[in-house]
């Protein structure tokens, strides 16, 4: 099994993988192989747009048969938290007889993609194609999927609105970056760190505005993500729970909150890539604001890859391109090549609305209603800002 997969508790009806990276997941299942008197593509096809366990919308393009014993059907759809995710049927014939029906539910995150889309190919590699000592059943018809895995749960730490830290009760947030290795790539990555004037500190903030926010509670319940903080001049050392190791960052890293309804004019986004031995992935997203109290959020990137063996006959190349309203994919083997693109209904309601500052919160109101009430802080000349979880910089007036 790849590496940061598990396997989970098989049921009655399916053998089911997980992956995961922060808010990131994925989940691979896997079915028993049935005997059928058909063709595979004909079994297939009975199944490739049936309901998915999990993902209460969801649609598949047209299946793609690129070996005689192997075809695949590529979607996208909404899960049961309201995510964007990546879908992904698989139908195969095994060497020893039977179909095997696999199903992979992903993230809509292009630089995850690249991880879950090779890996789950290798477990697929080991259901289909290596010798196997299952017996086969007899396929019954295509069914309802099983019911749906209960919701994820929100975050914890958080109190009634307005009731949690005070800005006299933080000293600071900083910031820091560092030049990783991701892959056959090198990338910047950016920390930041919630400093309180009680001496402790958060590593990361927050999924929820600081305003919000039961530190107290989360102390007790993420401790492994507090520590300690002492100040000596320009500089603050930084102590996690449980190492030994210190970090230094300067004090003129920190970044600052908004002033009391500040209005922002601009588009602030980050672009990724990343690149493997059998991917190539680049992704951007962006949020705009306007000085009316307007907001927009915008998505979009493309994936290339591979999964299975040229050794085994399976090796399959594929690319997914998407934007927030529309999506194309794309197949091809040695004998086979097949697309098709599709465009969804307008999912701007859910992107789009209006926005207030106030200090460290960043409150958005969506036209569809919901409203979500997130940490915020920026840079003096507001170049830089943070957003759900990552650093956006401001788009320069000429690059679009």
């Amino acid at each position: 099994m790849p590496a940061g997969w598990t396997a989970a508790a098989s049921s009655s009806n399916a053998q089911v993988y997980r992956s995961s990276r922060g808010t990131l997941s994925a989940e691979f299942r896997v079915y028993p192989a049935q005997q059928s008197d058909g063709t595979l593509s004909d079994w297939f096809e009975t199944r490739r747009t049936q309901p998915m366990a999990g993902v209460p919308t969801s649609s598949f393009e047209p299946t793609n048969q690129s070996q005689s014993n192997i075809v695949f059907a590529y979607g996208a759809g909404v899960d049961a938290q309201g995510r964007r995710v990546i879908v992904v049927r698989t139908g195969c014939a095994r060497s020893q007889g039977g179909f095997v029906l696999a199903e992979t539910v992903m993230s809509m995150d292009l630089d995850y993609f690249r991880q879950t889309f090779q890996e789950a190919g290798s477990i697929l590699e080991q259901a289909c194609f290596a010798n196997g000592t299952a017996a086969a059943t007899k396929a019954a018809p295509a069914t309802k999927p099983a019911a749906e895995p209960p919701a994820e749960r929100p975050y914890a730490y958080v109190k009634a609105q307005g009731t949690g830290l005070k800005p006299k009760d933080i000293e600071t947030i900083l910031w820091r970056w560092r030049n990783e290795q991701s892959g056959m790539t090198m990338q910047v990555r950016t920390y930041y760190y919630l400093l309180l004037k009680d001496g402790t500190y958060r590593h990361g903030l927050p999924p929820v505005a600081l305003e919000d926010f039961d530190a107290a509670a989360a102390k007790q319940g993420e401790p492994q993500e507090w520590g300690r903080w002492t100040r000596s001049g320009a500089n603050y050392a930084l102590r996690r729970n449980g190492d030994k190791d210190v970090d230094s960052l300067p004090a003129d890293s920190a970044r600052l909150p908004a002033r009391k309804d500040e209005k922002l004019d601009g588009t602030w986004q980050i672009e990724t890539a990343y690149s493997s031995l059998w991917s190539v992935s680049r992704s951007r997203r962006a949020i705009s604001f306007d000085r009316d109290g307007r907001f927009s959020r915008n998505s979009g990137g493309s994936i290339v890859g591979s999964m299975g063996s040229g050794a085994g006959g399976n090796a399959v190349g594929g690319s997914v391109v998407h934007d927030d309203d529309s999506s194309s994919s794309s197949m091809g083997s040695a004998v086979a090549v097949a697309g098709s693109s599709r465009k969804r209904a307008s999912t701007l309601p859910d992107r789009s609305g209006t926005y207030r500052l106030d200090g460290y919160t960043l409150e958005l109101r969506y036209d569809s209603g919901r409203v979500e009430r997130l940490a915020f802080c920026t840079t003096d000349n507001r170049d830089t800002l943070y957003f759900n979880g990552e650093e956006l910089r401001r788009e320069k007036p000429d690059k679009r």
